[in-house]
């Protein structure tokens, strides 16, 4: 803990002292902040100065950091002193009266107040939402910022989905996710594109470096990627899933082999519109490949020519499948302004776009058949096709949504 109250009741902080002011207050007394409980100044081997309790079960566990690692440690001191150099008004683990609860650092900045929060390890969904709850009951704006460590899984742009419940809405249309690397000084901010399937996730990102005020980074928008590079990368995962044995299909699968027996539910040739990346799929678990097949089986391959369709009914629909479990939604704590139903709204405005439906005063309407392939070479080059093309679409679109956020 860096923090703590000396006798006369002033605020001491361990980062602003240098080794020669913490040798003379060793042998001081000290108290938390939260609970008054007596502190320790204490110098372990391969720890910095740091406070502790004298009875560490008599302090609250969610507000207790007795055995703070050290990267944690010096990941929210790069963070105070980034955020120092646009406001004097910022604080390490600030505590509020009555709250029990210290968010990392603490600032006030354009009269609005921060508690910045930074994360290392998973936690517990029901805890972020407690946590952010707490934070926003104070009014205090809560910002989630993932360490470098938490997130360096990720390759060739896709990445493993742990650190995406702590994605956050705060300043954008799409969400972001924060990522800081402490030893570069450097915050990472990413934006998700595409979820593939549960455990997989494609995003574009944007670099930040402390030259950029804090707050300014907090509002990145500027993002740029490879269209090619992601767009190879999802039509491998695709052709993985087309030649993978279904011998567990998910349950969503197994209700559409109700409807389609395997003979005509045909995995390996899977039209190529199905499976595309959409916005606001991050909301989702079930697979791309099999809750768009959902959508084209049983809603747009329903309708005969000319026959119509309401969005409300298919989103009523929609809603009756994620309640029995057959398509599944991702918690996601701190996202307000979408929902799981923006995505297949999306998947709907691509197949418009297409030309395989019309959409037109809350209906829609089927246009024409895809083409049915038969040869796996011929469907796999689709495949290429129409993911780099829903791809382009994806990135104008996000340019669209960035532009009239600046606006705005």
């Amino acid at each position: 803990m860096n923090i703590a109250r000396n006798q006369k009741g002033q605020m001491i902080y361990l980062p602003n002292l240098s080794e020669q002011e913490k040798e003379k207050l060793k042998f001081d007394r000290f108290y938390c902040p939260s609970c008054n409980e007596k502190m320790l100044l204490k110098k372990g081997k391969l720890r910095t100065w740091y406070f502790s309790h004298l009875s560490c079960y008599q302090h609250d566990k969610q507000i207790s950091d007795i055995k703070e690692s050290m990267v944690h440690r010096n990941g929210k001191q790069a963070l105070y002193q980034w955020i120092l150099k646009s406001t004097s008004l910022v604080q390490l683990e600030y505590t509020r009266k009555n709250l029990r609860q210290r968010p990392d650092v603490y600032c006030i900045f354009q009269n609005r107040s921060y508690a910045v929060e930074y994360q290392l390890a998973a936690l517990d969904v029901n805890m972020l939402v407690k946590r952010t709850e707490k934070h926003i009951d104070s009014s205090d704006f809560p910002v989630w910022i993932i360490g470098k460590q938490a997130n360096d899984k990720h390759k060739k742009r896709r990445s493993h989905m742990y650190p995406y419940k702590y994605l956050q809405d705060a300043y954008h249309d799409l969400p972001v996710l924060y990522v800081f690397d402490p030893p570069f000084q450097m915050l990472e901010v990413l934006f998700p594109l595409a979820t593939f399937s549960a455990n997989k996730i494609f995003f574009t990102h944007s670099f930040v470096f402390p030259s950029t005020s804090f707050f300014q980074a907090l509002e990145q928008n500027k993002f740029s990627f490879s269209t090619e590079t992601i767009q190879k990368q999802w039509v491998k995962e695709k052709k993985v899933y087309r030649f993978s044995n279904k011998k567990n299909p998910s349950p969503l699968l197994q209700f559409l082999f109700s409807f389609f027996p395997k003979n005509q539910l045909s995995v390996p040739f899977l039209p190529p519109t199905v499976g595309v990346p959409t916005l606001f799929s991050f909301h989702l678990y079930s697979h791309c490949i099999e809750w768009q097949l959902w959508f084209q089986l049983l809603v747009l391959n329903s309708l005969n020519f000319g026959e119509q369709i309401s969005i409300r009914k298919i989103k009523s629909s929609w809603c009756q499948m994620i309640q029995k479990g057959l398509i599944q939604v991702r918690p996601l704590p701190l996202i307000y302004r979408t929902n799981h139903w923006d995505a297949l709204y999306a998947y709907m405005v691509y197949l418009h776009h297409l030309g395989l439906l019309h959409m037109e005063n809350g209906y829609i309407q089927k246009k024409r058949i895809e083409k049915k392939y038969q040869r796996m070479e011929d469907i796999l080059e689709a495949d290429r096709k129409i993911s780099a093309h829903a791809f382009c679409y994806l990135k104008n679109q996000l340019k669209i949504m960035v532009q009239k956020k600046e606006k705005g």
